[in-house]
């Protein structure tokens, strides 16, 4: 009974969003966006009802949303990449607060302009780091997220890569390897630190 009531008021609170979204926001591609200085891309389609926040992968910048048209084609949603500092290879980009400060800033405009409320992430990689680290820092800002081969631990992390590049920008964004499992400048920039528990993830079939 509770989920059907959830799932009742849900539906409505969709429908009041796609019908007083503003049209001036719609789109048929990406727009060049900028939010207090963090940079980002956005496209929103008609009638939309929810934020969907695309956070880039390890090495890319905002500009990977464009090389995945399939976005571009979710019904009644807005898909906003902010560039969060690029890639996880410089101490203001990897796991920092300031790229959370600069995600929240594009999220916090968004909302305010679209007066839309439900917030989605999808990430892979990466992404996962600044996605898990955002609801470790804003709780119960995201509705859902969607996240592919997440990274909960950095110093796990490192020493369980074989990739080279990834254990490089790891030294460059931090400064040395880790020296354990608990080294506090890995931890400090990995969800493990923010999170109260890790998160639940579902295996596909």
């Amino acid at each position: 009974m509770l989920d059907e009531i959830l799932s009742m008021t849900r539906r409505a609170s969709d429908m009041a969003a796609g019908a007083t979204f503003p049209t001036a926001m719609v789109s048929s591609s990406y727009q060049e966006q900028n939010a207090g200085g963090e940079p980002y891309l956005m496209h929103c389609a008609a009638g939309a009802n929810k934020l969907i926040l695309y956070l880039h992968t390890w090495s890319a910048d905002k500009s990977q949303i464009t090389t995945m048209p399939e976005f571009l084609g979710i019904d009644r949603a807005c898909i906003i990449a902010p560039n969060f500092n690029g890639p996880n290879n410089t101490p203001s980009a990897l796991g920092s607060d300031d790229t959370l400060t600069r995600i929240n800033t594009v999220v916090q405009e968004m909302m305010y302009k679209t007066g839309l409320s439900r917030l989605y992430i999808v990430a892979a990689s990466g992404g996962t780091l600044a996605a898990m680290n955002y609801m470790g820092k804003y709780p119960g800002k995201v509705h859902r997220a969607s996240l592919w081969l997440p990274i909960y631990d950095l110093s796990l992390l490192y020493s369980g890569t074989s990739d080279a590049s990834l254990k490089t920008d790891m030294v460059a964004a931090i400064g040395a390897a880790p020296t354990g499992p608990d080294d506090p400048a890995y931890l400090a920039r990995s969800p493990r630190a923010r999170l109260v528990r890790p998160p639940r993830l579902r295996r596909l079939p």
